[in-house]
């Protein structure tokens, strides 16, 4: 993505705000980027800096899709532009019914999506384990309106228990990843683990029509913890990969399964299962 197209984002992302003080908070929030460079100096000198995007405390962001409140701190408002994961909600859009399973479902952004297109011939199962996200989430389900989405507070895993997800640290400059299982900082959560197998075995819900993993470079433990619910369904699978190790292990897991995977985007792919093995 050249400068260009990033300052064209950036002009938009303003409008993505549904009042004017949610306006002038994303205005704040961009107008932050170009100090970015000495905030990731600071960093590798072991120096923390305050991050002023920390002011920001909440905004409402409002897309095509729906409106959804955002925590500050963070640029959520660019998921509102149609450059966001550009080759995930196609794939979400031609889904007719069955369930939608979301897995890392943050603020809800394809939450929203997905159960708007589904409407009473569908359901979606969103899952997400970080508590202020989940609280986030199920407002956000509220402010649209949704009455067919089920959340469940759990960190997917590879198998039931306990998992410590790690936000990352409140000093200044890009972070290069979101909330992980990964520790990048001090700032700990414990969590339960569940595996997907364990969770759609314990509610009701149509015939699994598609999957999406957003874990921050967890996808593999969480493929191999829906196995049942893989080779029983053989339902589609978008999941994303930051990093040729993750995509590695991901794709091996998926192969195992009778997967074939192809990318769809800069950082998400999409796995099918071989014809005639379902």
């Amino acid at each position: 993505m050249t400068t260009i197209d990033q300052l064209r984002i950036a002009a938009r992302s303003v409008n993505y705000g549904d009042r004017i003080r949610d306006k002038v908070a994303i205005a704040f929030l961009l107008g932050l980027y170009p100090l970015h460079p000495i905030g990731s100096f600071a960093r590798r000198l072991r120096v923390g800096l305050p991050d002023p995007a920390r002011l920001v405390k909440s905004y409402r962001c409002r897309s095509a899709d729906g409106i959804f409140i955002c925590p500050g701190g963070g640029p959520n408002f660019l998921a509102c532009d149609p450059t966001y994961d550009p080759g995930v909600g196609p794939v979400i859009d031609r889904l007719t019914e069955g369930t939608f399973l979301d897995i890392g479902a943050n603020l809800g952004f394809f939450t929203v999506r997905a159960a708007k297109r589904l409407g009473p011939r569908g359901h979606v199962v969103a899952v997400e384990p970080h508590p202020g996200r989940f609280g986030l989430l199920n407002s956000n389900i509220a402010l649209n309106g949704l009455l067919n989405v089920t959340c469940l507070p759990y960190a997917a895993g590879r198998e039931n228990g306990r998992a410590t997800i790690f936000e990352p640290d409140h000093s200044f400059g890009p972070h290069r990843l979101d909330v992980s299982c990964t520790a990048i900082s001090d700032a700990a959560i414990e969590v339960e683990m569940r595996t997907i197998d364990t969770m759609l075995n314990s509610i009701k819900a149509p015939p699994l029509a598609l999957v999406k993993i957003d874990v921050e470079g967890s996808e593999a433990g969480v493929i191999d913890g829906m196995r049942q619910t893989l080779e029983e369904s053989g339902a589609p699978v978008i999941f994303e990969a930051l990093n040729a190790e993750a995509l590695s292990l991901s794709t091996d897991s998926l192969r195992r399964l009778r997967y074939s995977v192809s990318q769809i985007d800069a950082n998400n792919y999409l796995a099918l299962r071989s014809p005639g093995t379902v």
